[in-house]
């Protein structure tokens, strides 16, 4: 006598453990997501749902809890209605994904200047508190990770922040006058903080005054000459191919969940059926 339907064992706990793994860690996100936006109240100025990384981690982890908690509940317990929920909604998220992906491709100058704008706007208020701040961590951290100086290129220390600003008058009052941060220079940043000291002459000093400061002419060779926008747009030019199959890889994932849900929802259904056949005759179940 024929047993009948039966689910995969394997695409049922393959998508179990999958979405395990996709709860985990959008769990994890949203903590991380939570605790750095608690963190960043002096970073409020500045970020935006766009640009500040707590925010997204924070709608990036709802989504894949939410996901991923309906992929475990639904392979587990072999609920329909769940697996639904969840196939129908990875496959919006795909959607979603390719739309983003698409856009920041196309309009990636766009996207990397408005980014610059905010870092901008993050120079201006480096060190105007008397500690230090996410905002001057993230602002150092992207200068050092992406080796540029200032958002558009290093004057923009110069010419936007009070500590740096150089002119004749603050040259003389402000040591750091002149000059730009740490995270600036090529190679002595993280031993000597004084090491972007003095990199620009100001309005009006003499040559000879110049020559008492040869940081001046030895500039880029000291400190970074690209702007961090340039410097961002180069890194990801440089890895495009990493960035598509990293992408590529997410989506066909993401693409092999959906066919287990599918799959999983189909043989759940072949055995309503047969039992209700088996019971009421050739009727099938909807």
């Amino acid at each position: 006598m024929s047993r009948g339907p039966e689910v995969s064992p394997c695409v049922k706990w393959s998508l179990f453990f999958f979405n395990c793994t996709v709860l985990l860690a959008g769990l994890l996100a949203l903590g991380v997501g939570i605790y750095g936006r608690l963190l960043q109240n002096d970073f409020g100025d500045v970020a935006n749902i766009s640009t500040d990384p707590a925010i997204l981690l924070i709608v990036g982890g709802v989504v894949c809890t939410i996901l991923g908690a309906a992929g475990t509940i639904g392979a587990l317990r072999e609920n329909i209605l769940l697996l639904k929920i969840y196939y129908f909604g990875i496959v919006l998220v795909i959607l979603l994904e390719i739309a983003a992906g698409v856009v920041a491709f196309v309009f990636q100058k766009d996207l990397s200047s408005k980014a610059a704008d905010k870092m901008l706007e993050g120079i201006t208020m480096y060190r105007t508190t008397n500690e230090q701040t996410n905002l001057d961590d993230a602002i150092e951290a992207i200068q050092e990770t992406f080796c540029c100086c200032g958002a558009f290129r290093p004057r923009d220390w110069i010419q936007n922040n009070i500590y740096y600003n150089c002119t004749q008058e603050t040259f003389r009052r402000i040591p750091s006058a002149c000059g730009v941060p740490p995270s600036c220079c090529r190679s002595e940043g993280r031993t000597n903080s004084q090491c972007g000291y003095v990199v620009f002459a100001y309005e009006g000093q003499t040559p000879e005054e110049q020559a008492m400061w040869p940081r001046i002419e030895r500039r880029d060779d000291l400190i970074y000459s690209d702007g961090c926008e340039t410097a961002l747009l180069n890194w990801i030019k440089s890895h495009y191919v990493v960035i598509g199959s990293i992408a590529a890889g997410i989506l066909l994932l993401q693409v092999v969940s959906v066919f287990m849900a599918v799959s999983l929802k189909n043989s759940i259904l072949d055995i309503l059926n047969y039992e209700y056949a088996s019971r009421m005759g050739d009727k099938r179940v909807v």
